[in-house]
């Protein structure tokens, strides 16, 4: 009977840790699955914040430009307080220990009185004095802040080239956007104002093809790792090839937007990258002329906007392939591509 009940007690041992082993395993399960699920939750999310890239900016107003421009030049009037009773005592070097002594002796306090009050009012003029100095001094920085901040406005109505310039960098550099969702793409350019065309030219360094994520799901192994499922060549390409026109169009379209003075009749943009496989190179994929009029807003913000498409129907525009071919060219794809776009004039020189 002991070995029975010794023998079953194993058993129901063994049964026990089986059925803990079973639910762990599971829980493990569970777990790894949870993580799969909400990695490709954030793919998909990544992949569908592409779509809100051309549009998603927000246009400045040169009129706002230059008042803030004009705000942070200015200073404003700081008067100094007016001196108190214990700064002036201190000023007639007259002790806490001899004031409070001389509230006990009405001659004592009479003339100590009568010296703090002189040394208070001889502090004030001297006071009245320093604010009035200040206060002019302040009325001169912001005579001439407003006097030379005009005069930049003016002169930016003109189409001086300086103003724009100015104006227009700080436009695009202060343009934030992701180009993964989560991360900001630090891109540069280089900008240039043709006054008698009215052209801005910009050439701007776009993402390269491997700076995109190409993750579209995340699944989840026998061995309960979670590991990346990649988009093929055939459905990555595209992808990239929309980020690199949607960025032109953004971008131009955030020039166009922010030209409340009509300066800008058209821009020539440039997209261009630099490849780790050629790193003194300036490889250009696109060149184009957009002009002003050829741009509305409200039509970039439909769904069914294409900027390839767009682009296409510009009159001076250079690209890879066949801009008008639907599929893009096999060549983007390569590091850097073995063809390059001559650009139709730009300021970077290898």
């Amino acid at each position: 009977m002991r070995l029975l009940g010794s023998f079953l007690g194993e058993v129901l041992r063994a049964a026990v840790m089986s059925s803990d082993q079973n639910e762990y395993m599971q829980d493990l399960k569970d777990r790894a699955k949870s993580d799969a699920e909400e990695r490709t939750k954030y793919e998909q999310q990544r992949i569908f914040s592409y779509e809100k890239l051309r549009h998603s900016y927000s246009p400045w107003n040169v009129d706002a430009y230059y008042t803030d421009l004009l705000k942070r030049r200015s200073v404003t009037y700081r008067p100094k307080r007016n001196p108190s009773k214990n700064a002036a005592r201190r000023d007639a070097k007259i002790g806490p220990i001899s004031w409070l002594i001389s509230r006990f002796n009405q001659d004592k306090k009479t003339k100590i009185d009568k010296v703090i009050k002189e040394s208070q009012e001889q502090l004030q003029k001297e006071t009245d004095e320093e604010n009035r100095r200040e206060y002019e001094r302040c009325q001169q920085v912001n005579i001439r802040a407003k006097q030379r901040t005009d005069k930049q406005y003016d002169l930016f109505k003109k189409g001086d080239l300086t103003e724009v310039y100015e104006y227009f960098s700080a436009v695009v550099s202060n343009d934030d956007y992701s180009v993964d969702y989560r991360q900001h793409y630090n891109f540069s350019f280089n900008l240039d104002y043709d006054p008698k065309l009215k052209r801005i030219l910009i050439d701007y360094r776009i993402p390269r093809i491997y700076e995109i994520s190409d993750i579209k799901e995340w699944k989840c192994t026998k061995d309960l790792e979670v590991v990346p499922t990649h988009m093929s060549k055939k459905d990555f390409l595209p992808l990239y090839e929309r980020i690199l026109f949607d960025l032109v169009v953004r971008t131009t379209a955030l020039i166009f937007d922010s030209d409340n003075m009509d300066v800008v009749s058209e821009v020539l943009f440039n997209a261009f990258t630099v490849y780790d496989e050629a790193p003194d190179r300036n490889t250009f994929l696109l060149s184009v002329i957009i002009p002003k009029n050829a741009y509305l807003r409200q039509d970039i913000k439909n769904y069914g906007f294409m900027s390839k498409q767009f682009i296409s129907q510009m009159k001076q525009v250079r690209y890879l392939d066949d801009i008008h071919d639907d599929n893009p060219p096999s060549i983007l794809a390569d590091r850097p591509p073995i063809k390059q776009v001559i650009p139709i004039r730009t300021l970077l020189h290898d």
